[in-house]
């Protein structure tokens, strides 16, 4: 006899705040066709482990475009934590407060319009996989802690404690630095959590993503980045 298999509710939230100082208004900025949200969405959408996509903003006009685009909740939020310092943190306790009955949350900021449907499913089986606390992405990082100094009142660089220069890339090892991309977790787990971030302790899992997927746009420069990724993909297809 079959054991009766509980197949776990997944909550995608999508955190879109409507004040951008790098780039006005980016979360619903047009980049590639349509709004920047709208990959985040789309990708969602995409996934065969997600049930339902909330997205939650102060901003009425993200929230229309965001229905528009396929998410089946919108969340207004509140002006306290809506502010510059806000925490991802205080945007997911007030989420899942008023959004019951998931097991399992997975927060796909929108500016990381280059993570696909499959990223989000290969994280949440990483998860299942290694019954890991949390999983979250992560891309090589550039530059390595050997190649990167602080800087003294006189301006002399500084290497960082415990690193020294290595000339050749061949001598540094792999260092990961996290993509903002994809954090997943159990409900309960981060709910009762008493870290200052949940989705980082002992057993949190790495899902690694290629560099070009990995872009998060926070100013000008990272969309132009974006939008020369995304042409020639556009372009191999």
């Amino acid at each position: 006899m079959k054991k009766n298999y509980h197949k776990p509710k997944v909550l995608a939230l999508v955190p879109a705040r409507g004040g951008s100082k790098g780039i006005p208004r980016k979360n619903i900025k047009e980049f590639f066709g349509k709004p920047l949200i709208s990959w985040t969405i789309e990708a969602a959408l995409g996934s065969k482990v997600v049930d339902q996509i909330a997205v939650s903003s102060d901003d009425q006009e993200i929230l229309d475009v965001s229905i528009r685009s396929g998410a089946d909740i919108t969340l207004t939020r509140p002006d306290e934590i809506s502010q510059d310092d806000s925490t991802r943190n205080q945007v997911l306790t007030h989420a899942l407060n008023e959004i019951k009955n998931f097991d399992y949350v997975i927060v796909l900021q929108p500016t990381s319009p280059l993570r696909c449907s499959q990223d989000i499913d290969k994280a949440f089986e990483l998860l299942i996989k290694n019954s890991a606390s949390a999983c979250v992405s992560v891309a090589l990082h550039h530059p390595p802690p050997e190649w990167t100094y602080s800087l003294n009142q006189k301006n002399e660089l500084m290497p960082l404690p415990g690193f020294s220069f290595k000339s050749l890339r061949q001598q540094i090892p792999q260092y990961y630095s996290l993509n903002g991309a994809i954090y997943t977790m159990k409900v309960d787990e981060f709910l009762n959590s008493e870290e200052i971030d949940p989705f980082i302790g002992s057993s949190t899992i790495a899902y690694v993503m290629d560099r070009d997927s990995s872009i998060d746009i926070d100013y000008e420069i990272d969309w132009f980045i974006a939008e020369q990724i995304m042409r020639k993909k556009s372009d191999k297809i």
